[in-house]
Order: C-alpha cells, then structure tokens, then sequence
C-alpha cells in the first residue's frame, strides 16, 4: 500500500514537472447572460475533483496540463444551468451562464412541504452522513490580505539627558515623528500573502500540511502595519544616537530585542523569511462540522439561537435547494446567535452547498479593552464570511471555498527603553513611550483545489513541511503561479505597485 502511494506521489511529481515544463492555463470571465454582471464565486470544474472557484470579479484562471483536448470545463452556480465546454472548443474570454428558472409545479413535486426549522433539524440529522473529515488529502491554495488604516501615532520622550541626546537630537526626532505621523495618518495600505500548500487528514483530527509555495506582495516602505510603523520608530531613533553599539530593547519587563543594531534597521539585510502553514489552522478550517459559533457558522447547528425562514426554491446542478434565510432569535428567550445571512440547503441530501453570513446589525465580536491596565485594546467591529462545499467522488461535501472578512480596531501603547549594550558607567539610556491608534481589516480565502481519499498507510507515509521560504515581491507578476491552480488574482493585485 505504501508503495502504491509513493508511485502516486512519483506521478503526481512527474505531472507538477510536465506542467513546470510547458504550463497551460486557460482563462475567462463568467457572466449572467441577460444582466450582464460577472459571477462571482462560481465553480469551475474539469474533472471529478479538480477545480478553481471564480474570483470576486467573476474571473477565473484553471491549468489543464495533464488533461485531454477531449476534457470539458464544466461552469456551476447556484441558480444558473450548468454549461460544459470542451478544451478544444475553449477560448480565453467571457462565458455567459443562463438563469435556471423553475416553474412553481415543478417546485412542488417535493414530497414534504417542510418548514424551515424542519429544514434545518434534518441537516444536522445528515451531518455525519454528509460530511467527512478524516483519510483525504487536499490540495488548498491560500491568500490572506491585510489592510491598516492608522489614524494616531504618538511618540513621546520619558527621559530628555543632554549626555545622550541634546536639544538638536531631540528636535530632529521630534521633528521626524510629526513627519512619520503625518505621512501614515490615514493611510490606508495592503500587503497580500499566498500560500500552496497539501494537507492531510489521519484519522482521529490528525493532521499534516506540506507546504510548497508561498509569495508575500508588500511595499515595505509604505506599509502602515503595526511591525512596519515599529521599525520606522526605531529607525529613526537610531538615526540620532550617537553611538556604533548595539542596544538591548525592551518593553515593560519585556525584552524584545538583545542586540539591534541601526543597520539593521537601515540596511535591510537578506534573510530568508519562511511561510507557516499550521496544520492545526487547516483542520480548523476545512473539517467537516466547521458549523459553530466560534467559526462564525454556529447558525446550523444551535437551533435555538437562531429564527429560520425559507425564502426560495433554488437550483444547483439540477437538484433542488432550499434558500433559507436566518437571524438571531429575538424571542424571550433569545439564545447567543450573532449572525444573519442566507444559507442553502440541499432538499435531497439535506447538505449545506453554501451559506453567506455576516455580523447581524448591533452585534460585534471579540472586545477587550485594557487601555489604562496594559496598553492595549481590541474590537471586532465587523465579520463576514462564504463557504462553498462540492460533492466529490465518495458521495461526501467536501470545502470547495472560504471567504472570511474581519474588519477591528486596534490601540497599542507601550514604554519602551533603549540600553546601550557597553560596559561604561554612563552607556545610554533611553525611555519612550509609543502610540498607535488603527483599523485593521483582514480577508482570507481558501481555495480548495484538488481533494482525494488516502488511505492510513498513505497518511503515514505523507511528507510533512510546515514551513518554507517566502518569496517577496513588490509588484505582481504573473510568472510567479502560472503553473499552479490559485484563486484568480483581482484587479487590486494585479495593479499592486507604489
């Protein structure tokens, strides 16, 4: 058995080169064909397991080295008919899908007229059945995408000697920060990061991840994030101290930094950054019953924090589907749901194929507030999120895609204290104090690209790697993944550049 995973690893390897080699990637936009709008999120397939999700914009890029001219790409949304295209007949542009429109009879063919939370009761009866999370291995490509918009940067002085600064020094600090302040208050700034990475379920929630690729898009100069906004206050301060010594960093009874030295601060050195892919953080995220509060999903299964109502009769694929709206309960004895949104639910195999959810209006997550005790303070103003699940080859609902959106505010303040690092009696000294006041909105998508059922010998015989080296870059190049299955790039990132 062993043997016969490691001759499919070969394979695969081999297919990896071949499509190193002599890349084929196809591309389009998919469009409603009598409103013109792009599709978003719409499934394109091309085999059994094999596949990419369109981006926001409706686009989508697939690689089809190893398949057939005789292959088709099949194109799926909730709503529309599904249309299939051959490779040979493919050509890079738009595809327009047709709205499905069914006729009430049709709609009333099922044979029970459930309600919602009859619906809902009958999902979580199906869950084992429909769901599976154990003996498979994922193929999942990951983009993470931070922005920060800081609008306070306060620098202040604790300790003003002449013997280690004079009045010029701290003018020119001073002056720098005012400067640093005003350049970044309200800035708003991305980065992006992007990771290809295998992952495989054993049984009883163990988990590997092997990662193979991953690429960080930031403009380090201009980048508004807390750790970039830090190393310009060092930097600066570094710059105006009139020593060639390193210097111990500390915060509070914290020590941060045990020899930092201005260049490098100045100087960026060339290190090697690696990618970390928690294998822990995959589980959590691609298991089967992904349906809790924690998660944002707790609306399928606690009933009774939640009002269910059923809003449509929906197609997917030929099958019928429920479209059932929710929100938190506003009985007497509400429960503790948060959010609202719209789920869809299979009226044959009573399986979630997808949900959109989001913060219900007055609600908020995660708050904590020790701005006078620790210097700190976080809220959760906002969250949102998508998940799309297919059915593979063994019958079970496999993520296809996530979309998770949190949108928080962040305070920092902290002393910090610079020692120089001599054994001389008067070595220096310095004490401050940092604020920074910002939002922070953060977006991850999960693409499941390919899934396949392993065996447990095949798990024990998977390849772990939890981390590798980040390629950054400044600018999106499209070299970069050519050879790989990725969520489509959007117009942001393919225009990212300062």
């Amino acid at each position: 058995m062993k043997s016969n995973f490691i001759l499919r690893s070969i394979f695969t390897a081999f297919l990896l080169f071949s499509a190193a080699a002599s890349a084929q990637n196809v591309s389009g936009t998919l469009v409603d064909n009598s409103t013109q709008k792009t599709i978003p999120f719409a499934t394109v397939q091309l085999g059994e397991n094999y596949g990419v999700v369109t981006n926001q914009e409706g686009n989508f890029s697939i690689n089809t080295a190893g398949f057939s001219e005789k292959d088709s790409l099949i194109f799926s949304s909730m709503g529309y008919d599904r249309k299939a295209i051959a490779l040979k007949d493919f050509e890079n542009g738009t595809v327009y899908l047709t709205k499905n429109v069914e006729e009430l009879g049709e709609v009333l063919l099922l044979d029970e007229k459930l309600t919602a939370l009859e619906v809902m009761e009958k999902v979580n009866e199906n869950l084992a059945k429909n769901y599976n999370d154990s003996l498979i291995h994922f193929t999942v490509f990951k983009r993470y995408k931070n922005t920060s918009i800081p609008y306070q940067m306060r620098f202040d002085f604790k300790d003003k000697r002449d013997d280690f600064l004079d009045k010029k020094a701290i003018r020119e600090i001073n002056h720098s920060m005012d400067s640093l302040n005003r350049a970044m208050q309200n800035k708003t700034t991305s980065y992006y990061n992007s990771e290809l990475v295998d992952v495989y379920f054993g049984e009883s929630d163990s988990t590997k991840t092997r990662i193979v690729k991953a690429v960080t898009l930031v403009n380090e100069e201009e980048s508004t994030s807390m750790e970039n906004l830090q190393e310009n206050v060092f930097g600066t301060l570094l710059r105006n101290l009139k020593s060639s010594n390193t210097f111990k960093v500390r915060t509070g009874i914290i020590p941060i930094e045990d020899s930092l030295d201005m260049n490098e601060i100045l100087i960026e050195e060339e290190e090697i950054d690696s990618a970390f892919a928690s294998p822990s953080q995959y589980r959590q995220h691609l298991s089967d019953f992904g349906f809790d509060e924690k998660k944002g999903m707790g609306f399928v299964t606690q009933l009774d924090d939640y009002e269910y109502t059923i809003e449509d009769i929906s197609t997917f694929n030929g099958e019928l589907v429920y479209v059932i709206s929710f929100q938190p309960d506003a009985g007497l004895f509400a429960g503790n749901g948060k959010m609202s949104g719209t789920m869809y639910v299979s009226a044959d195999s009573f399986a979630v194929l997808m949900a959109d959810y989001r913060f219900a209006e007055g609600e908020h997550g995660f708050n904590l507030n020790l701005k006078f005790i620790a210097g700190v303070a976080f809220k959760e103003k906002g969250k949102s999120g998508k998940i799309i699940f297919q059915k593979n080859k063994n019958g079970k609902y496999i993520p296809k895609y996530l979309r998770k959106q949190r949108k928080a505010y962040v305070f920092f303040e902290r002393n910090f204290v610079f020692k120089e690092n001599d054994e001389r009696d008067d070595r220096m000294k310095i004490k401050f104090e940092m604020t920074i006041e910002m939002d922070q909105n953060a977006t991850q998508e999960w693409l499941v690209v390919a899934n396949e059922k392993i065996t447990k010998a095949e798990f024990d015989a998977a390849e772990i790697r939890i981390g590798v080296q980040i390629q950054e870059i400044s600018k999106y190049n499209p070299e970069i993944w050519k050879e790989y299955n990725i969520l489509a790039p959007t117009e942001a990132i393919r225009e990212y550049e300062y």
